[in-house]
């Protein structure tokens, strides 16, 4: 929060979305830069291998999504806002079913389990 302050004083902001923009920079390097920390000291305390391949599946995902989702027309409607949030979240799960086992197999335990519930409500 000081760096955002300190960038939005410094900097003439013309707009919320600028500013949204500043804050959403910073936080993407502060998570990162904690993300690297984070790795450094997890591989002198456990001996791992970092996921890379589960990674570039779930950002290129991600990059199908936002690509769909940037060229829509943007939504001016807070109803039709959440309509393309749920168009992007479908695109982002087909996606991601698509290329990785352990998310089917996520979805299917999850559609076992709410057969379990509705058989145990009936």
């Amino acid at each position: 929060m000081p760096a955002l302050y300190l960038i939005l004083s410094v900097y003439s902001v013309n707009s919320p979305v600028d500013s949204a923009l500043y804050a959403g920079q910073l936080v993407f390097i502060a998570e990162i830069t904690l993300l690297v920390i984070r790795v450094i000291l997890a591989r002198k305390i456990l001996a791992f291998t970092f996921p890379w391949k589960n990674l570039l599946k779930y950002s290129f995902a991600s990059a199908v999504m936002a690509t769909c989702l940037l060229v829509v027309e943007h939504p001016t409607r807070i109803s039709a806002t959440m309509l393309y949030i749920m168009f992007g979240g479908i695109i982002y799960l087909i996606v991601l079913l698509a290329m990785d086992k352990d998310a089917r197999e996520l979805v299917k335990a999850i559609l076992v389990e709410i057969k379990s519930a509705i058989n145990r409500q009936i």
